[in-house]
């Protein structure tokens, strides 16, 4: 069988395709079992939790991921959550913060019931859109950290309610 010149033998040709094709498969699972890790290292909130500072005086509350004894404010919420008649104390955190800190900009409040649905999901897009920051309706570091939660404040002349974020 004579080959035209410049063009690839139909074997060759197949096997070049075969290459590339398991290269492509490669690399797509790879990416994949990169990204897979990040996603598992940040856990769903499970309760809530309290940060102080100023000596103690004021207390910041926030959504937390409770597990063996250790607690971080670092975990992810998403629409879902607490849903189907399940109460989450996470997503009542939320929503109080959502509430008490961008009434202005969710137009309003939302209800706190902790079950994190539609009205939870459209109220924190919103406040990601006003923060700069990605804004996929999902409660999780970044947004925790840059927004502010409800707080408590203890002054000389008495218990102030405010809006701080995280320390």
């Amino acid at each position: 069988m004579k080959l035209e010149s410049g063009k690839p033998h139909p074997r060759r040709w197949g096997a070049r395709v075969l290459a590339v094709g398991a290269a492509l498969a490669a690399a797509i699972a790879v990416s994949l079992a990169a990204a897979a890790p990040a996603q598992a290292a940040t856990p769903t909130c499970n309760g809530t939790g309290a940060y102080y500072r100023n000596g103690g005086d004021t207390a910041t509350f926030v959504a937390t991921y409770t597990a063996n004894g250790s607690e971080t404010w670092r975990c992810s919420m998403r629409y879902g959550l607490g849903t189907t008649g399940k109460f989450s104390y996470a997503v009542l955190q939320l929503q109080d913060s959502l509430n008490l800190c961008y009434g202005k900009v969710i137009g309003g409040r939302i209800g706190a019931d902790g079950e994190f649905g539609t009205q939870t999901k459209n109220a924190l897009v919103k406040v990601q859109r006003a923060l700069g920051i990605t804004a996929d309706g999902v409660y999780g570091p970044q947004t925790a950290a840059a927004m502010q939660h409800w707080s408590w404040s203890y002054t000389p002349y008495g218990l102030y309610y405010v809006c701080l974020r995280l320390p």
